[in-house]
C-alpha cells in the first residue's frame, strides 16, 4: 500500500483535496486493490481487460451509477499517478470512459419553511440553541457547505468588536479555492450572539482555532454529522420533514431563493464555489417549473379551450 499511501498524500498536498474527497479516493483504491489480490493481479500486472472485470463485478454487487463513476475515476487518477511517477511505464485504465450521470434537480425547501426553522432556532435560550441558530442563518445567508462551515477557521473573525462592521467571509473551499460571501445582516446578529457563549466549548483539544469548536475528544471542529441532527431536530421541533431535509437542503434553497429573486447566474456561481457554471445552471432548471406552474396557474387563455378546425 506504499504507492497509495503516497498518492493519497499527493492529493493533501499538491492538489490540497478536502479530507472527505481523500477519503472517498482511500475508500475506492482499497476496494480496487482488495479486487485486484482475489484475482492476483497487482497494481503494476493489472490491463485494461481486468479493470473492466472489476466495473463488471461493481455493477453485478448492485452499487449506483454515480457510485460506479466516481470509482473509475478514482482509479484513472491513480494510475495516472504511477505512470507519472514512473512506477509503471503505462496505464491500463486510460481507455476507461467515465459515465456521464444524470443531473438530478436539487432538493430545496420554500422561504416558508426556511423562516420556520430560523424562528424556531432563534426563540431559544440555552448555549446549543445560541450556536444552532448561529449555524442555520449562515448555512442560509451564505450558501456554505456543510463541510466549509464546521471547519471555518477562527481567523475570519478577529475578534467581536470586528462582526459589527463584518460584511462578508472569505471562505477556503475545495481544492484551497477562495471565494467571497456576503453576510446577511440577521446572520451577523447571530454571530455576535453566538461569540458571546463560543468559549464554552473551547476545552483542551486543538478547537481553540475554529469558530465552532467541539467539546469532545474525537475532533477540534464541531461535526458534520452532529449539524444534520440539529437540522432534524429543528425540523422535527416545527412540523417539517426531517428526513428530507438536511444542511445541503438549506445550500439548494439559498441558490434558488436568489435566483428567483433575480440574481445572476455568474455572482450565485461565485458565491457557491462552483468551478464550472453548468454546476450551478441546475438551479435554472427549478425555475423553469416553476415558470411554468405561474403560466399555467396564473395565464387567462389557460381559461378556455382551442376549438378544433
Amino acid at each position: 500500500m506504499r504507492n497509495l499511501n503516497s498518492f493519497l498524500a499527493m492529493l493533501k498536498v499538491e492538489k490540497k483535496l478536502a479530507e472527505n474527497t481523500i477519503i472517498s479516493y482511500e475508500y475506492d483504491l482499497k476496494k480496487y486493490h482488495k479486487f485486484l489480490k482475489e484475482n492476483n493481479k497487482c497494481e503494476l500486472t493489472v490491463q485494461f481487460q481486468d479493470i473492466e472485470k472489476w466495473i463488471t463485478d461493481l455493477h453485478i454487487n448492485g452499487n449506483s451509477n454515480s457510485s460506479i463513476s466516481r470509482h473509475i475515476s478514482s482509479v484513472k487518477q491513480y494510475h495516472k499517478f504511477l505512470m507519472i511517477d514512473g512506477i509503471r511505464k503505462d496505464d491500463p485504465s486510460r481507455k476507461l470512459s467515465i459515465p456521464k450521470k444524470a443531473k438530478k434537480i436539487p432538493k430545496f425547501i420554500g422561504i416558508d419553511d426556511v423562516n420556520k426553522l430560523l424562528e424556531m432556532a432563534r426563540n431559544t435560550v440555552d448555549y446549543d440553541s445560541v450556536r444552532l441558530s448561529c449555524l442555520v442563518e449562515l448555512m442560509y445567508a451564505t450558501g456554505l457547505r456543510v463541510s466549509e462551515l464546521v471547519s471555518l477557521p477562527i481567523s475570519v473573525i478577529r475578534n467581536k468588536e470586528y462582526v459589527k462592521t463584518l460584511e462578508y467571509l472569505l471562505i477556503s473551499g475545495k481544492a484551497g479555492k477562495e471565494r467571497i460571501v456576503p453576510l446577511s445582516k440577521d446572520a451577523i446578529n447571530a454571530l455576535r450572539k453566538y461569540l458571546d457563549i463560543r468559549s464554552s466549548y473551547i476545552i483542551d483539544n486543538g478547537g481553540e482555532k475554529y469558530l465552532f469548536p467541539s467539546n469532545g475528544k474525537k475532533t477540534p471542529h464541531l461535526t458534520r454529522q452532529r449539524v444534520f441532527q440539529y437540522i432534524k431536530y429543528l425540523c422535527d421541533s416545527c412540523g417539517l420533514d426531517g428526513s428530507s431535509i438536511s444542511p445541503h437542503t438549506l445550500r439548494h434553497a439559498f441558490a434558488t431563493h436568489l435566483l428567483n429573486g433575480g440574481a445572476d447566474l455568474r455572482a450565485v456561481q461565485a458565491m457557491l464555489g462552483h468551478s464550472d457554471i453548468s454546476t450551478t445552471q441546475i438551479y435554472t432548471h427549478i425555475l423553469s417549473e416553476r415558470m411554468k406552474e405561474l403560466v399555467f396557474d396564473n395565464h387567462p387563455l389557460n381559461d378556455y379551450k382551442i376549438d378544433s378546425i
